[in-house]
């Protein structure tokens, strides 16, 4: 159960460092180039999102079953298993 908190908690933290990174550079390339070049910031940024979040919330369902000790647990892990290959 510790293991799952932490990797969810540490795979949320950098992504949002990751996020903050790019949304600093890209305010940069904004203030040089002007608001033409920065969409390919967006775009990697709105992708991050999306993964993570994806992730995330079935991480989230996962602990919540384990914690509830549903029997719906193992179907659970399996799609982890699965949306982690993916990504």
């Amino acid at each position: 159960m510790t293991y799952m908190i932490m990797s969810m908690s540490l795979n949320a933290l950098v992504t949002i460092v990751i996020i903050a990174r790019l949304a600093s550079q890209r305010h940069r390339v904004v203030a040089v180039l002007g608001e033409e070049y920065p969409s390919n910031y967006t775009g990697i940024i709105g992708m991050l999102i999306e993964s993570s979040m994806l992730l995330l919330v079935f991480d989230v369902c996962l602990i919540v079953t384990f914690a509830c000790k549903a029997p719906t647990v193992n179907a659970i892990a399996q799609l982890i298993g699965h949306i982690n290959v993916s990504l």
